[in-house]
């Protein structure tokens, strides 16, 4: 704390009054300080005074802050978590297969014919055999040998793909199969699957697949030779050939 000089003066006062007659004088000092000390004490009495509101105020501007930082925690979203729906799910292809599986476990619609039922009805032509499978109709136009169609499930016929021992036989541009002359002689099996399988047969299995399958050869190679003729003057030659040469069947 700074030492100041005060300088006391010794003065007087009178105090009139009418009708009390004089009054009593009274002695006082008179402190009076230097103005080189009286500035310094003014500033360090404004400097107080502005003291006290800051210190007022700053427990005012922390609790602001708190709020501020209390908002900011409350208001920040959390990470978002991943839905069940987001989650990478590996992608599953489901088609009908190529590999031999019982009939009752097929996904699809399919129906087998095998070579005791062709033998034990006396079936000569695949056309008649397919006649019974479900869900296909067989349509020729005019006698023996015409143009024989089959149709799957009322679709055209070109939209059923037919293949002998996996191999596609349709024909021509249009691609569908004339069925005419194509006879049972050494057939092991039909199968038939009817809807969609475009997804492993191609564009052409859009109503089904015909798949024929033939016996495969054992023992020693034979050659078979045949002419047949009946009514109407119709006739029929055909030849056969069986057995297993090396890894030829």
């Amino acid at each position: 704390m700074q030492n100041r000089s005060v300088w006391l003066i010794p003065g007087s006062a009178s105090v009139s009054d009418a009708g009390f007659g004089a009054a009593p004088k009274q002695s006082f000092l008179i402190a009076r300080m230097p103005e080189s000390s009286v500035a310094p004490a003014k500033f360090a009495i404004a400097r107080r005074a502005r003291q006290h509101p800051r210190r007022a105020r700053s427990p005012i501007r922390l609790a602001a802050l708190l709020l501020v930082a209390r908002s900011v925690c409350f208001g920040q979203e959390p990470s978002p978590t991943p839905s069940p729906g987001e989650a990478e799910v590996e992608q599953v292809v489901v088609s009908a297969t190529r590999f031999e599986i019982p009939l009752d476990q097929s996904p699809a619609s399919a129906s087998v014919i095998t070579s005791e039922e062709l033998e034990q009805k006396q079936i000569e032509r695949v056309s008649d055999a397919l006649r019974e499978v479900p869900g296909l109709s067989v349509v020729q136009t005019g006698t023996a040998g015409q143009l024989t169609s089959v149709f799957t499930r009322g679709l055209r016929s070109e939209h059923t793909q037919v293949l002998l021992d996996g191999i596609p036989i349709n024909q021509g541009l249009q691609g569908a199969f004339n069925f005419a002359d194509f006879t049972t002689d050494d057939i092991d099996r039909i199968e038939v699957v009817r809807g969609p399988q475009s997804t492993i047969y191609g564009p052409r299995a859009l109503a089904g697949v015909i798949q024929i399958f033939t016996k495969q050869g054992t023992g020693t190679p034979n050659v078979m030779v045949a002419a047949e003729g009946g009514s109407y003057d119709t006739f029929r030659e055909w030849g056969q050939s069986d057995g297993k040469i090396d890894g030829f069947d």
